[in-house]
């Protein structure tokens, strides 16, 4: 399979982002770089002239590759800077 391949319908059901499709063919999602109420970010079929994914509220941009490789990061360090509820009886860890 090649990046040419990839849509991003597929790359989103995956993660399990919600989206929009509009009339023009572009999806409307939200913003996974920055907190949001309402969708400013524009996914567009592959092209070489012109950005994969842009944000109109934090300016992101970049192709389907680097929108997988920033959200899979985003996600892991989500993971390991929450903070985690502990358990009854147990002191939390400091440092």
């Amino acid at each position: 399979m090649y990046v040419q391949d990839i849509s991003w319908e597929d790359v989103l059901c995956t993660l399990r982002i919600p989206y929009t499709i509009r009339e023009t063919g572009t999806i409307l999602i939200l913003c996974w770089f920055h907190r949001e109420l309402h969708p400013s970010m524009v996914c567009r079929p592959p092209s070489r002239e012109q950005a994969n994914f842009f944000c109109y509220g934090c300016h992101a941009h970049g192709t389907i590759t680097t929108f997988i490789e920033e959200v899979s990061l985003i996600d892991t360090l989500r993971l390991f800077l929450a903070p985690s509820k502990p358990i009854k009886g147990q002191l939390p860890l400091l440092f």
